[in-house]
């Protein structure tokens, strides 16, 4: 009857081993996996930092880029994806990705500012390349309006 009993436990245990071994393995393949971070620089000489996941793909960003106005002015928009609380959206297939946000803003002096800013390109494991732009439209503060646009601006970011 003891040795009975001893084989139940000694069986029990086993199975209790292998389930925990099998939890483990389960909750190592669920981590999040590791990232990398990118560092380089727009064709305007503006810094862009990226972060990208183990599978490649784009999670965050920080760039700046420049635009024409209408009025003659220049105007640059630095750009970090919900900086504001304003949700960019990111699409990707493959190595491709895109992400694009559009902000609107009203000041307390009765200025507004419409953007929409456009980040596309290709990412590996070593490096990412693509353009960032944005078009705006500004109501000043004596009520005149601007539109803003910059060209598709080239970047390029080495793996840091």
């Amino acid at each position: 009857m003891q040795r009975w009993v001893g084989a139940k436990i000694l069986v029990a245990l086993g199975m209790l081993t292998s389930l925990v071994f099998g939890l483990v393995t389960v909750l190592q393949k669920d981590r999040t996996p590791p990232r990398w971070s990118l560092e380089g620089r727009t064709e305007q000489g503006f810094a862009i930092h990226m972060d990208v996941d183990e599978r490649g793909k784009l999670r965050t960003f920080d760039t700046r880029v420049a635009g024409m106005c209408a009025n003659g002015a220049t105007r640059s928009v630095g750009w970090r994806p919900s900086g504001n609380g304003a949700p960019a959206r990111f699409t990707g297939r493959g190595p491709r990705f895109e992400a694009e946000e559009v902000k609107q803003t009203s000041f307390p002096d009765g200025s507004y500012s419409h953007l929409t800013l456009k980040l596309a390109g290709r990412v590996s494991r070593t490096e990412a390349s693509g353009t960032v732009r944005y078009v705006a439209r500004y109501r000043l503060t004596d009520g005149s309006t601007t539109r803003c646009e910059s060209r598709a601006v080239p970047w390029s970011a080495p793996r840091g």
